[in-house]
């Protein structure tokens, strides 16, 4: 059975293993060199030499090694428990980012760069577009209130640096009397919707304190004034968002998710969506009723029959809507009935 070289080789470690426990009682001691620890090769060359055969004419052939492929190595470390998932999702980003903003461009009702007449500036992107209706054909204009984003502003200035602007220098200018902010507004933040408070916070005479002088500051103060025309209205607006946009990259990863110039940012989405939504409305009609922009109405209207519900402390359930409106336009036909 065991003739040759070959046959020896084609035994199993067990095999060999066996093979050596049977004839090792007849061996001299310095033959008792077997260990099963041994690889196969050794193995098959030391029962060759016992046997008398040439264990140099073994010819065994071992397995080539190959390197794994660049997708296989990488598969294999991004599937490991320690790789950062953080890592791995901005890597995701990079790669559909370009196809993502194309695809997003392409729905832009409005195109970019735009120039708005009779505007000396013109808009090289949007930052936000509104949707289009497609059962309607009609586009629907979404916006934040404007005096959200003022009182935001200020409750913002009143807790950390803004801007450049610290909160000690608002402390400051309303300690030194010279302006119509008080230390309460500043300190207590009382009144924290309030939109006059909010526009004594930025106010013309604030805004000229050596302590507060401040890029950031003038763009606000020119916010808070009343235009002329809606032409003044939009150069305003053109320049806030010049201000707000300048220095700022969308495209680098990590993307910034919590502060734009110190902004919060929510604050500083629903700013850029007010802008551009009043922006985009211009250049479809030219003038138009800022009020009619906003949430501002409807969220009255909530508070009236949030005031006028049974439990106030509860927000009111959609079931309940139809009886309260009910009640109050009962209320209001009996208040306009001058024979009553």
């Amino acid at each position: 059975m065991l003739k040759t070289t070959e046959n020896v080789a084609k035994l199993r470690h067990s095999d060999l293993n066996v093979l050596y426990e049977t004839v090792k009682d007849s061996l001299n001691d310095t033959d008792r060199l077997f260990k099963k620890s041994w690889d196969k090769d050794k193995k098959v060359k030391f029962i060759c030499s016992l046997l008398g055969y040439n264990p140099f004419s073994l010819n065994t052939k071992k397995r080539q090694k190959s390197a794994k492929s660049l997708i296989s190595l990488t598969t294999q470390r991004l599937r490991k428990k320690t790789y950062p998932k953080m890592a791995l999702r901005a890597a995701y980003c990079c790669f559909v980012f370009n196809e993502m903003v194309a695809e997003w461009s392409n729905e832009f009702p409005f195109e970019a760069p735009t120039l708005i007449d009779g505007m000396n500036d013109n808009i090289p992107y949007w930052f936000s577009y509104p949707e289009c209706m497609q059962e309607t054909n009609q586009i629907l204009c979404k916006s934040l209130d404007c005096s959200h984003n003022l009182t935001h502003l200020r409750v913002r200035t009143c807790s950390k640096e803004v801007l450049g602007v610290t909160l000690e220098a608002w402390k400051s200018c309303a300690k030194s009397g010279e302006t119509r902010l008080s230390v309460p507004l500043v300190e207590d933040i009382i009144d924290k919707q309030s939109v006059p408070n909010a526009r004594t916070h930025f106010s013309e005479d604030v805004e000229k304190m050596d302590l507060l002088k401040s890029q950031s500051l003038l763009v606000l103060s020119e916010i808070g004034t009343m235009p002329v025309t809606h032409r003044d209205r939009v150069d305003k607006l053109l320049a806030f968002r010049k201000f707000l946009l300048e220095d700022v990259d969308f495209s680098s990863f990590p993307p910034i998710t919590r502060y734009f110039k110190g902004l919060p940012c929510v604050t500083f989405e629903g700013i850029l969506i007010d802008i551009d939504t009043k922006i985009q409305i211009h250049a479809l009609t030219s003038a138009y009723n800022i009020r009619a922009v906003g949430s501002l109405a409807a969220e009255s209207m909530v508070g009236i029959l949030q005031a006028m519900y049974q439990n106030p402390q509860v927000s009111i359930k959609a079931r309940d809507v139809p009886g309260l409106m009910s009640t109050a336009v009962e209320i209001m036909t009996c208040k306009s009935n001058q024979n009553r």
